[in-house]
């Protein structure tokens, strides 16, 4: 029993290191994030609820017997929930679709079933009792083992099918993730004096902290603010949960000038001054989307007219200043940015709208309207008519990574107000058909 202690007390070592790093970072709000976030809770819950359990187990008195119930029933009730939640953070790594309840619920009738179980045991004896021995299993104590690993068969299975959504390296850290935990399972399955799944579940927690959810790999190293890679995985998941969503973005188009006029130094502290000015303007809906380029996001028309006019007597202050922005700048805003269909998309937009600045020399506001939305429609997909391409190109012109991504577009054609071009796939080709305009 020794060694389970140490196994117990080795992987509350990790996931305390690990919880201490990740609350010291910037947080992330996309969904798989904060699936993580909920599932390092819980897994650091359920490690410690084991650790406290055993010590009942080995060091209290037989007189401390409703002690010693509670403590396991509770460990067991974690252990019967960590497996659905990790399921749900696959879910939420394969897709930036919102799970439907129904969906929730279906996934969750073994789950619920098995805490019915835990929470009837005291009074069957099903899983776990006491005696004047000790702690004793009962009939159905793989019960727990055999649902944690075919949850983390299903997992495997869900990567499998969507392994077309997630990166090589993703697809790599999961595989991971799922060795790790099933061995810890097996092992304490196969010998039940040897407590491993706490551990085994507290490195897989480690492996996706270091690969998959790893703030500083989303964010710039010079600014701190989070990078275009995030920005795009959280406006595609405002898109498919229909949430409306406002953006400003500030555009240094002279900074290469000041560059080459005041050195490279310069330019970099303007970036870092901007970037400050911007973070107490919005907070921590601030990205750095290229070298030259931020974007803020908002939520309401109110938090979007306040950032704009805020930003406004940031850029318009005077060089002497000691606030002053010392490059001009392009503020465009979007209104409605989440009709445009998907991130890519509304990036290719703003770079548009920019395009339509006259860049006189001092800081210009430019936002959108019926007229530019209809233009860029009008430049991005009809003048097609006589193209003819293979779909990687059609890809890179629409600013979307994939054919999948061209199709889903067609899904928010209410929100376009005008028609929408025909993508029709024939063999290796992506022909796009004009419909009338108006």
């Amino acid at each position: 029993m020794t060694t389970n202690l140490h196994y117990l007390i080795a992987g509350m070592a990790v996931l305390l290191v690990v919880l201490w790093q990740y609350s010291h970072q910037r947080q992330m709000d996309d969904r798989n994030s904060l699936m993580f976030r909920r599932l390092l809770t819980v897994v650091s819950l359920d490690v410690l609820a084991e650790l406290v359990s055993t010590c009942f187990i080995l060091y209290a008195p037989y007189s401390f017997g409703v002690g010693r119930m509670l403590s396991n029933t509770v460990f067991y009730l974690f252990q019967a929930i960590l497996p659905l939640m990790l399921l749900y953070y696959v879910c939420t790594l394969c897709s930036s679709r919102v799970i439907s309840t129904g969906t929730v619920l279906r996934m969750g009738i073994p789950t619920i079933a098995l805490v019915f179980i835990i929470l009837t045991n005291p009074f069957t004896e099903k899983l776990f009792y006491f005696d004047s021995t000790g702690y004793c299993h009962g009939p159905w104590y793989l019960l727990l083992y055999i649902s944690a690993l075919l949850h983390i068969a299903a997992a495997a299975i869900f990567v499998a099918v969507h392994r077309d959504a997630v990166s090589r390296r993703n697809l790599t850290a999961l595989l991971t993730v799922f060795l790790l935990a099933a061995f810890g399972i097996a092992a304490q399955a196969v010998n039940p004096a040897v407590l491993t799944t706490g551990f085994g579940l507290s490195l897989s927690i480690l492996a996706m902290y270091l690969t998959i959810n790893n703030p500083c790999a989303c964010m710039d190293s010079l600014t701190g603010l989070n990078d275009k890679q995030y920005l795009l995985r959280r406006m595609n998941e405002l898109t498919d949960a229909h949430k409306a969503f406002h953006i400003i973005t500030v555009y240094a188009y002279q900074l290469d000038h000041m560059n080459k006029v005041s050195g490279v130094q310069s330019g970099d502290e303007f970036l870092r001054r901007a970037a400050e000015h911007m973070q107490e303007i919005a907070g921590r809906n601030v990205f750095r989307v290229t070298g030259k380029r931020f974007l803020l996001l908002t939520f309401s028309l109110r938090e979007y007219e306040a950032c704009l006019t805020s930003l406004r007597q940031v850029f318009h202050t005077q060089p002497d200043d000691a606030q002053a922005a010392p490059s001009p700048v392009i503020l465009c805003g979007v209104v409605g940015a989440e009709k445009l269909g998907t991130g890519g998309l509304v990036l290719n937009y703003v770079e548009y709208l920019e395009s339509l600045a006259a860049r006189s020399g001092g800081t210009e506001v430019i936002q959108n309207d019926r007229k530019n939305r209809d233009s860029f429609y009008y430049k991005k997909f009809y003048r097609f008519s006589d193209y003819l391409g293979t779909t990687s190109q059609m890809s890179e012109l629409l600013g979307i990574s994939s054919i999948s991504g061209i199709l889903r577009f067609g899904r928010y054609p209410a929100y376009h107000g005008i028609s929408e071009p025909h993508l029709a796939v024939k063999s290796s080709k992506t022909v796009v058909e004009n419909r009338p305009y108006y």
